[in-house]
């Protein structure tokens, strides 16, 4: 069964608690549910929850300089059709907006799945504003990054050009066209990210520059998709706890890299079978766990011999190879030059 309503009237049966007070009457709905503050000293903050009628969850929109987000959790019990209104869907936009869907339909869009989409002036004179289709008996979880163009003008565009910044500049110095869109797999960091985001653990002023910072790093993830779709993963088997211990397990080699456990020691360590550390590591940080490790060395390589504190040999004992030899065939493997020529 599909139950069909208006924009306004959705709007309408969205409210700020379970147990609000209806006395003010449906006339007076609209300034009922405009205030739940998760974060009290945030009032741009606000969770709308889902009449029961229809199901349970909440709707919340944070408000920052430049940048929104919404987060979107329900399970409606029905599928729900939102008609626009006649005089047109009400709201129109020039805002470019990130979308990661993580389970649920939504709009004829099923995750897991993300997108980006750029509307100039809404839907326009000339377009017909689009009904919005929710999936019911289905769980619906997605967060949405809605960015000002003047936000993203300054803060990206013009420091400089990237293949994946094409279409979106394009579509910011093209006016006349009206609608811009691009569609991708959900990565293993992005699920990472956006559970950091959904979960924030902090309030106030540190709240907002974490979330910003999350909102960044998706659209950076999502750029980088953009740029290099053949090096995304169409999907993955990899859970969000899965990928903390994949981190978790970068962070043992890091203070550990002098004398590095096994990989099945590793493994174990981790709380994850070797197969999955070795395939995180792979959707993770594109290398082998080994290679990970030849990387990081040479890095702390790299740093110790800007130093000029150290000899050659006492350099390569320090990162974890016992002869010369070794630490000289690894260090030009990696950069091209020997150890001895590098800050010549």
């Amino acid at each position: 069964m599909t139950i069909t309503l208006s924009v306004s009237e959705w709007g309408n049966d969205w409210q700020p608690n379970d147990g609000a007070d209806d006395s003010f009457g449906l006339s007076d709905r609209r300034a009922l549910r405009q205030i739940e503050h998760p974060d009290p000293t945030d009032l741009q903050d606000v969770i709308y929850w889902c009449q029961p009628q229809y199901g349970r969850g909440y709707h919340r929109l944070i408000e920052m300089p430049g940048i929104s987000i919404r987060i979107f959790n329900e399970l409606l019990y029905e599928t729900l059709l939102i008609q626009p209104e006649e005089s047109g869907i009400g709201e129109t936009s020039d805002d470019l907006e990130f979308g990661f869907n993580l389970s649920g339909s939504a709009s004829w869009r099923d995750a897991p799945m993300n997108f980006v989409d750029g509307i100039c002036g809404g839907f326009g004179e000339d377009s017909e504003p689009e009904a919005y289709l929710i999936s019911g008996q289905n769980h619906l979880l997605k967060v949405d990054v809605h960015v000002k163009p003047a936000y993203f003008l300054q803060r990206f565009l013009e420091s400089g050009s990237n293949a994946a910044f094409e279409p979106i500049s394009q579509f910011f110095a093209d006016r006349h066209e009206p609608y811009f869109t691009q569609y991708g797999p959900i990565t293993p960091l992005m699920k990472l990210v956006l559970e950091q985001l959904i979960h924030c653990p902090f309030q106030g002023f540190t709240k907002r520059i974490y979330l910003e910072s999350k909102c960044l790093e998706l659209i950076a993830l999502k750029l980088a998709q953009m740029a290099s779709p053949e090096q995304s993963p169409s999907s993955s088997c990899l859970k969000p706890e899965d990928i903390e211990r994949i981190y978790y397990a970068q962070a043992v080699l890091q203070q550990n890299y002098t004398d590095p456990p096994s990989l099945l020691d590793l493994a174990r360590q981790v709380r994850l079978n070797d197969r999955k550390l070795k395939q995180g590591f792979r959707e993770v940080f594109g290398t082998t766990v080994f290679g990970y490790l030849h990387d990081y060395r040479m890095k702390q390589a790299q740093q110790l011999l800007a130093t000029k504190r150290m000899n050659i040999n006492e350099i390569g004992r320090a990162v974890g190879y016992a002869s010369r030899s070794a630490f000289y065939t690894a260090f030009k493997k990696k950069f091209g030059i020997n150890p001895s020529n590098y800050l010549s």
